[in-house]
């Protein structure tokens, strides 16, 4: 937790002199990644981070899995969350849902893509055919945010077994570093304890 607290801290000061060097920075800059588990036992992304360009489009999810010999997997897989949002702050927390990926599960691309295409139809009715300002009640009512994301596949972090680490990119296709996801010690406990119940 303490080495934790010291690496979110030495990103934010980064982070606010970035914001301070009268200069707009393209690539989003993450200031933490911490996963944690509902009680039903699912994994939740938790991302902060800063983006002068304000236009974050998605998460990048890198897992290292080593398996008992060595040898190392990479499993790679980008996930457009922020597409419903056409218009971000600079300073940008997001709790995102996910699935435990516990038998080589992967991103349903066509799944993702359908949903961009529902989120992009959704925005165009909402900012560009919207009635005059005097009949508000006349609206389509905002489905962007209602539409249900597809799965984002995450691995439970086990030492010297599988780490996982997430990363920002936006819409001009900038992407910030990576950073190692965070999972307390009570958190993980917890989530073994779930597990062995299933």
């Amino acid at each position: 937790m303490i080495k934790e607290k010291r690496d979110v801290e030495g990103r934010a000061t980064a982070a606010l002199a970035k914001l301070d060097n009268g200069i707009l920075d393209d690539v989003p800059f993450p200031l933490y990644v911490r996963l944690q588990w509902t009680e039903s036992g699912e994994p939740e992304l938790s991302v902060v981070c800063f983006d002068e360009g304000r236009d974050l489009r998605g998460v990048r999810i890198r897992e290292k899995h080593t398996d008992p010999n060595g040898a190392i997997t990479t499993i790679e897989e980008d996930y457009p969350v922020y597409v419903a949002w056409p218009e971000l702050l600079v300073l940008t927390g997001e709790r995102i849902s996910a699935k435990r990926r516990d038998a080589g599960q992967r991103k349903d691309e066509e799944a993702w893509k359908d949903y961009k295409i529902l989120v992009l139809e959704d925005l165009v009715r909402k900012f560009v055919y919207r009635g005059p300002v005097n009949e508000l009640e006349k609206l389509p009512p905002d489905e962007a945010l209602a539409r249900k994301m597809p799965t984002v596949w995450i691995s439970i972090p086990e030492p010297n077994q599988v780490s996982v680490s997430a990363s920002v990119y936006d819409n001009a296709g900038h992407e910030s570093e990576y950073v190692e996801a965070f999972i307390s010690p009570e958190s993980y406990r917890l989530l073994k304890q779930k597990v062995k119940q299933d």
